[in-house]
């Protein structure tokens, strides 16, 4: 494991990952029965400085947000999403840019799991240091096509 800063960390079943972060070269997952450390699948992202990550169902941990080295983001009015499936670590990371009614991509988000027992997934996305007091709900569905993000009302 190296020394890094403004990384995103999240339990995920067994596996504790730490991505991102701006002195790291190497994502890694420490497993917490077997008391081990090892490599991850690497976020290739350039936006993974100041990621926010958050587990689903035990299975798939989701990063959103997030700003390259110097700053930099995708752009108005979109988000970075990245999934891993921890059962699928050696495909390593599918990204995906999508829609966003945030009018800026941010970074240090909220993210709180709103399990629906009958249906999809609600993330709560609160907080980031663009969005200010808007809170949004992120919904992943099985195809990236279909993830969706909606503003809260005040």
């Amino acid at each position: 494991m190296q020394r890094r800063d403004d990384y995103a960390i999240v339990n995920c079943g067994h596996l504790i990952f730490l991505i991102g972060g701006n002195l790291a070269t190497t994502d890694d997952i420490f497993n917490v029965i077997k008391q081990k450390w090892t490599t991850a699948p690497l976020l290739v992202s350039e936006y993974s400085h100041n990621l926010s990550l958050i587990a689903i169902k035990k299975r798939f941990v989701y990063g959103l947000g997030g700003c390259g080295r110097f700053g930099a983001t995708p752009g108005t009015g979109m988000e970075k999403v990245c999934k891993l499936d921890t059962l699928r670590r050696a495909k390593g990371w599918e990204e995906f840019l999508i829609q966003s009614p945030s009018s800026e991509n941010s970074t240090g988000y909220g993210l709180i799991n709103l399990p629906d027992l009958h249906g999809p997934c609600n993330i709560l996305v609160f907080g980031g240091h663009e969005t200010g007091t808007r809170s949004l709900v992120f919904r992943p569905n099985l195809l990236p096509s279909d993830f969706t993000f909606t503003e809260l009302e005040k």
